[in-house]
């Protein structure tokens, strides 16, 4: 299961539904950036990625709207490497390594489902059951 991959029109579709659902207004042109990251990443881990990053999206992009070319310095090399999208790569840096988010410090309510969703690890494969969890 650790090296287990879920293909990206997944992620995509994943992406998608959530951002839908959690009304986020994420771009729909960068699911595929994000899906690209998460797969990256670990993709045994997209549900809480994909969360993590969509709502936040906000806040993150108007921190990343004033960094200054030394700012994008660490996600500009790590994009270089991996040829993954240097936006979503800073924004996975301001996320795991910046100030907290407001969602972070309380600013955002997690229902109890959510919650327990975050905290679950699921072990079916694609198609063998629901991936659409709320």
């Amino acid at each position: 299961m650790d090296n287990e991959v879920y293909d990206l029109p997944f992620l995509v579709n994943y992406i998608k539904k959530q951002n839908e659902k959690g009304q986020y207004g994420i771009p729909e042109d960068k699911y595929l950036d994000i899906a690209n990251a998460v797969s990256f990443l670990h993709s045994g881990m997209y549900r809480v990625l994909v969360r993590l990053l969509l709502s936040n999206w906000k806040e993150l992009s108007a921190r990343l709207a004033t960094f200054t070319e030394e700012d994008w310095k660490d996600a500009q090399e790590v994009a270089d490497k991996t040829g993954l999208d240097r936006t979503i790569i800073a924004m996975l840096l301001e996320t795991f390594d910046g100030p907290d988010t407001a969602f972070a410090k309380g600013g955002g309510v997690m229902t109890p489902e959510e919650k327990k969703m975050i905290h679950s690890y699921d072990r079916k494969r694609p198609g063998e059951g629901d991936h659409e969890r709320s």
